[in-house]
């Protein structure tokens, strides 16, 4: 007979509650920047709006800073819980731990791409395509290896709607 006890639902729901708003504010920044845009193609000065690139690395620096402090909440839950919660449990905080580790690491490469489409617009330029497509490149493979990552929590939270893989 083990003793292991799961999670409290309040605990495990508020981790995911918190994970799934910054994905959804990660994925709006993402769909703003990203998005089909006559003014790329048409570049007529004030016919089309441009992007904010400014609002966009407020809002990944913002996304950033609570991923931060949400993982040290997940580290020592996982710290204080670990010899006493089922293994289902012990593998949702894992995986939320390196969920939102992976999920830092598409951010801080993501604003490295904003940024230096910013400073293009003001004149800047020194920021090829080359080292563009290089740098989406890189930023879609954390960005894929994110979204596995998310679905494994997504099953780890709750297998009976999730299932297992």
């Amino acid at each position: 007979m083990n003793n292991f006890l799961p999670l409290k639902p309040e605990l495990k729901s508020s981790i995911a509650i918190s994970l799934e708003n910054v994905t959804t504010r990660y994925l709006d920044v993402h769909r703003n920047l990203f998005k089909f845009s006559l003014r790329r193609i048409l570049p007529i000065p004030g016919l089309f709006e441009k992007i904010d690139y400014q609002a966009l690395l407020v809002e990944l620096q913002d996304i950033k800073s609570h991923l931060i402090v949400e993982m040290s909440r997940l580290k020592r839950t996982g710290l204080a819980a670990a010899d006493v919660i089922t293994e289902n449990d012990k593998s949702f905080l894992s995986t939320s731990l390196s969920y939102t580790k992976k999920i830092i690491e598409a951010i801080v490469c993501l604003i490295g791409i904003i940024e230096k489409l910013h400073k293009k617009t003001l004149g800047d330029r020194t920021y090829t395509r080359q080292q563009y497509q290089t740098e989406v490149s890189s930023w879609e493979r954390l960005d894929k290896e994110a979204t596995s990552l998310y679905d494994q929590m997504a099953r780890a939270y709750n297998p009976n709607i999730y299932g297992k893989k």
